[in-house]
Order: structure tokens, then sequence, then C-alpha cells
């Protein structure tokens, strides 16, 4: 593999994580906005039980990824809106 090769593959998964992290914000953005709600405070929570979500639950894909775990803990379901969006 030459040095243009790894670049190009870097440069992707760079855009990637990029797209990834702008896409949550928007749909923290989606969620609270019209709900009247600030963008910064309360921290992210689960939308029926009011959990406060840790900083790496924040984290795109991961907390789809892990949620499953998570959910059946608490005995809820990931919304299928959030879903969607992500």
């Amino acid at each position: 593999m030459d040095i243009h090769t790894y670049y190009s593959i870097v440069a992707y998964i760079m855009f990637g994580v990029f797209g990834l992290c702008v896409g949550s914000f928007l749909n923290v953005v989606i969620y609270r906005v019209p709900n009247g709600m600030s963008l910064a405070k309360p921290n992210s929570h689960c939308p029926k039980c009011k959990y406060e979500l840790r900083w790496y639950d924040n984290i795109p894909v991961y907390r789809i990824l892990c949620w499953a775990e998570n959910a059946a803990a608490a005995k809820r379901t990931y919304p299928s809106d959030i879903l969607r969006l992500k």
C-alpha cells in the first residue's frame, strides 16, 4: 500500500467520524429546540426515565451498539425516531 492510499483511508475515516459527530449534535438540536429546551442544560438524558447519560454514552454509534444492554436492564426500548436519525 502506497502512502497516497494510506492518506486516503485516513481521510475517509476522519470525515466519517466528523460526520457522525455533526449528525449526533444535530440530533440533539432536532429534539431539544422544538421542545423549548436548552442545548447546554440539562445534560443528555433518557427522555422516558430522565436517567442522565455519562460522557461516553454520547459517543456516536457506541451508544446504539450498547443501548440494548442498558435498555434491557432498565426495561425500556430505544426510541425509533432517534434510531432512524442515527
